[in-house]
C-alpha cells in the first residue's frame, strides 16, 4: 500500500478513536457505573471498518495513482 492511503487510514483511525471512543469510554466508566461492553464493541467495530476499507483499497487498486513507467 502506498503512503497516501496508509496515512489517510491512520488519520481516519485516530480521528475515530478520539471522536467516538474516548468520550464513550469516559461516559460509560464513571465511578458510579460498572464498565460496559458497548465502548469495547464500538472500538472493535471501528477497527473492523478501518480493516475493511484497507482491504477495499488494496483489492480495487484505488491507491495506484502512479503513472506507469515508459519503456526505454
Amino acid at each position: 500500500m502506498s503512503p497516501k492511503p496508509a496515512a489517510a487510514l491512520l488519520f481516519l483511525f485516530i480521528c475515530g478513536m478520539l471522536l467516538f471512543n474516548a468520550p464513550l469510554l469516559s461516559a460509560f466508566t464513571l465511578p458510579d457505573n460498572p464498565p460496559a461492553l458497548l465502548p469495547l464493541f464500538l472500538m472493535f467495530a471501528w477497527l473492523a471498518l478501518i480493516a475493511a476499507s484497507a482491504l477495499i483499497l488494496r483489492k480495487t487498486g484505488a491507491d495506484d495513482d502512479e503513472q506507469p513507467e515508459a519503456d526505454p
